[in-house]
């Protein structure tokens, strides 16, 4: 597999983990409170949640402009290209959703340390799991599989329809432009060339007047 394979993987996997461990972080939080004696998330205040949310959505703005960047460089190509080596490069969907879950527990353990961290207190492998390794492991898990399956559903489905998205764009591009130019010097008339070659005619033309008087009269 291309580096550029890896690194389009890599990002994709970063950022479906990432939004999976969220989601597993809150519903941890919120189900100790009824299935656990003691939740070790209570009294924790998670600045994580939010810092993980600002990075993905950063990396997802970066993504959408790079995508939008090579759609319009690119008016030669095939346009069954950009999400098509994406999709290509993320395997087997199996595979996929097994290392997303993987990565999704590993980035709820983090956020749980770097929150504990930031409260000034140390935290035991008990504690970064919410209480319970088995709702904090099963319920990561279940999120990250999840969230694989969609991205890899909706990976899936944008490539089916990348070349009706691209023309999409370039139309719009397009006409934004055509529209900019057009304000900045403005269009001349269409009645305008029509109105001259009548001025024209009329001018180079006989006139109207009284009858001529026919020889011999």
């Amino acid at each position: 597999m291309s580096s550029s394979r890896l690194s389009k993987r890599f990002w994709l996997l970063a950022a479906a983990s990432a939004l999976a461990a969220v989601v597993a972080h809150l519903c941890v939080d919120v189900a100790g409170d009824y299935l656990l004696a003691h939740d070790d998330y209570d009294g924790v205040v998670h600045h994580s949640r939010v810092l993980v949310l600002a990075l993905v959505a950063g990396v997802g703005i970066a993504a959408s402009l790079r995508l939008f960047s090579e759609v319009l460089a690119s008016t030669a190509r095939n346009p069954r290209t950009l999400l098509y080596r994406l999709r290509a490069s993320l395997g087997h969907p199996v595979l996929f959703c097994a290392q997303t879950a993987a990565l999704t527990v590993v980035a709820m353990v983090a956020m749980e340390s770097l929150d504990c961290a930031l409260s000034g207190g140390p935290a035991s492998w008990s504690a970064l799991f919410g209480g319970s390794f088995v709702l904090g492991g099963t319920t990561a898990t279940i999120s990250g599989a999840f969230a694989a399956y969609l991205a890899y559903r909706f990976v899936g489905w944008l490539a089916d329809r990348e070349p009706r998205i691209a023309a999409l764009i370039v139309a719009v591009f397009r006409s934004r432009i055509a529209g900019s130019l057009c304000i900045q010097t403005p269009c001349a008339p269409l009645v305008a060339a029509p109105l001259r070659r009548s001025l024209l005619l009329s001018c180079v033309g006989r006139k109207r007047g009284p009858p001529q008087r026919l020889p011999g009269y």
